[in-house]
């Protein structure tokens, strides 16, 4: 050890545990274990500090002259290198580039979209409170703009007095949002597995966006109110003739509106939640509970990584165990079989596997045969098949087949070399889900490789789990006490293909929960405003016989309506966005009525719920209160 770093920010792309010499020290580990701990998919980055006269262009264009030399080194690993070329990347672009495989902290910015999408979202739906309590108050304020106007205001200066009284609430809001932020900081970093803190705050970009969001908000939410306040005509004001039905149809529009966004927000968290839960219960094709996984060639040597699995196996508690080389492969998706001589290309898989994969992964065989140590030909004349690799062939019967193509495979086997030429069909594998549910299963082709020690997956009794990980945490420590031992579940490994799902659908259901949160305050307001404007219209129907469920049906009537027609601007758009996120999965469940019903229905309980709650208070109050001044 040379030297110690300080800390990395966590919101750095370049992250590393230590850094070591490529020339010395990766040079000793290579030559100590073999090539197996450092060369596998081991991919080093260039990082160039440019002369700051220096464009990027520029050097650039001298690139293709260094192309041939590249190709020539590069040759000596890599048979056919085909064509290439070399280009920059600016480190700042690094993070939020999708077309480009980097190692490290990687992200696609459509997150940022969404995420931004769903921070205007319900901002929008707050202005939309916002400005409809403030119209909703014009007939409360009317004399005070009457009066103003009749001792000279003018019609800019009582704009910049709402403008003003807007803003400042957006100033005090900013506050709330900081604390908010504070405290719901962490959530967020578990959702997005990220270290985010509130130091962005010392950032005079961030700084600089605030106030800008400050006075964007505070202008936008308080622009309508201002323009209708301030036109208010002083006279008609004063005489008790002001009118505001115009901006009733407005208000409307805006709650239609509104309630219109939190549906769209309940239907999207109800289909993507029943959509994970489909997941979560897809039979996959195997059983993929208690199997663990441990890499063995962390070991480097063949014979330690033998002894080890062979000690494992004496533990009554291990059911079975196989390689579990396709797991370690998850982010292959497909592969070029073959062709055929009439010009057929054929796609898919091809993994080699031992006598007790089925056994270990608990799948089923729906044709033919496992492959059997008896069987000294299964080593290099027969293979097994999926049900998909069978449907591309359009056989009834596959058993005893061979693919129509020259299927040639080489590896080395007891210190020498075997050639698989052509292997006839033994057994056909029911289908099985090796990648997320995003993607079709692909053909797949399986091998006899009973050596193969490098990866162990293990079966292990529910109950012995911690017993039998002990022992394999000792047995390794005796048997390489230099290398850290480390396993994995593969259950672990299948969900950890759905995480950014997970947590998009944790995000929706908290943005719509949050979003009816808001909409329901609004709601509250616009209901305490009709119900102290109607407060003697509500004593009157009471002394002539009304009750209190025809009182509150008059003023839940609206709102109700309302919810019926957002309804039907909120599914098709719901529906839409739904269609394109489940378009991601090639298995996934269909866009039935049921989601987009309970969607609306839960918006309807809440509005009936908020409305009659508040009316509830006026309906029992005593008629008299509100009729004594008459």
């Amino acid at each position: 050890m040379t030297g110690v770093f300080e800390p990395l920010p966590p919101n750095s792309s370049i992250q590393f545990d230590f850094l070591c010499s490529h020339k010395r020290d990766l040079k000793v580990h290579y030559s100590k274990y073999g090539g197996y701990v450092w060369n596998l998919f081991t991919s080093t980055k260039t990082y160039v500090l440019l002369h700051q006269a220096v464009q990027a262009d520029y050097l650039e264009e001298k690139f293709p002259v260094l192309v041939p030399s590249v190709r020539e080194k590069m040759k000596k690993t890599h048979a056919d290198m085909g064509d290439f070329s070399l280009h920059l990347l600016p480190l700042a672009d690094m993070y939020l580039n999708t077309e480009i495989v980097l190692s490290g902290s990687v992200s696609n910015p459509k997150y940022t979209y969404i995420l931004s999408g769903i921070a205007l979202l319900v901002l929008f739906i707050a202005c939309i409170n916002f400005v409809n309590l403030s119209t909703g108050q014009s007939g409360m304020r009317a004399r005070e703009v009457g009066v103003r106007k009749i001792v000279g205001a003018t019609r800019a200066q009582l704009m910049n007095q709402f403008w003003g009284e807007s803003i400042l609430l957006s100033v005090f809001a900013l506050g709330f949002g900081v604390a908010f932020a504070e405290l719901l900081l962490p959530t967020f970093n578990g959702l997005l597995n990220q270290k985010l803190d509130t130091l962005y705050f010392a950032s005079t970009t961030t700084l600089m966006f605030l106030l800008v969001l400050i006075l964007f908000v505070g202008l936008a939410a308080g622009s309508l109110p201002a323009l209708v306040l301030s036109r208010f005509h002083p006279v008609a004001v004063i005489k008790g003739r002001l009118r505001g039905s115009s901006m009733g149809w407005l208000r409307r529009g805006l709650v239609l509106v509104q309630f219109a966004l939190s549906i769209f927000l309940v239907v999207s968290t109800v289909v993507m939640s029943g959509q994970l839960h489909y997941i979560r219960n897809k039979n996959l094709g195997f059983n993929p509970a208690q199997v663990i996984s441990v890499d063995l060639f962390r070991m480097g040597n063949e014979g330690k990584q033998k002894a080890f699995r062979n000690a494992v196996l004496q533990k009554p508690a291990v059911l079975s165990s196989t390689n579990a080389n396709l797991w370690w492969h998850l982010f292959f998706l497909t592969n070029h079989l073959g062709e055929s001589d009439d010009g057929r290309i054929f796609y898919g898989r091809q993994y080699d596997i031992d006598y007790d994969f089925f056994k270990t992964f608990e799948m089923e065989l729906v044709a033919g045969r496992n492959f059997t140590p008896d069987r000294g030909s299964d080593l290099q004349s027969a293979m097994i098949v999926n049900e998909a690799l069978v449907r591309q062939m359009g056989w009834d019967d596959p058993l005893g087949k061979r693919l129509p193509f020259e299927f040639q495979y080489i590896r080395e086997h007891n210190g020498h070399n075997i050639t698989i030429r052509n292997p006839e069909i033994i057994g056909v594998v029911k289908d099985f889900h090796l990648h997320a549910l995003h993607h079709k299963i692909q053909p797949v082709v399986l091998l006899l490789n009973p050596n193969d020690e490098e990866r162990l997956a293990a079966r292990i009794r529910t109950d012995q789990m911690t017993e039998v990980l002990s022992f394999m945490r000792s047995k390794w420590k005796e048997m390489e006490p230099n290398v850290p031992f480390s396993y994995s579940f593969i259950d672990e490994k299948i969900a950890s293909q759905y995480r950014d799902d997970e947590r998009w659908g944790q995000i929706i259901r908290y943005a719509a929960v949050f979003a009816i949160f808001v909409a329901c305050l609004g709601v509250i307001g616009l209901t305490a405003l009709a119900v102290a404007r109607h407060a003697k219209e509500i004593g009157i129907r009471k002394v002539f016989g009304a009750s209190e469920v025809n009182l509150l049906g008059l003023f839940s009537r609206e709102f109700l309506g309302l919810v019926v027609a957002a309804n039907l601007i909120a599914w098709p758009v719901a529906y839409y966005a739904m269609d394109r996120w489940l378009q991601n999965f090639a298995y996934r469940i269909e866009l039935g009525v049921s989601g987009f019903l309970s969607g609306g229905l839960l918006i309807f309980l809440v509005v009936l719920l908020t409305v009659n709650l508040q009316v509830l208070k006026a309906v029992r109050a005593n008629p008299v209160d509100a009729l004594h001044d008459e």
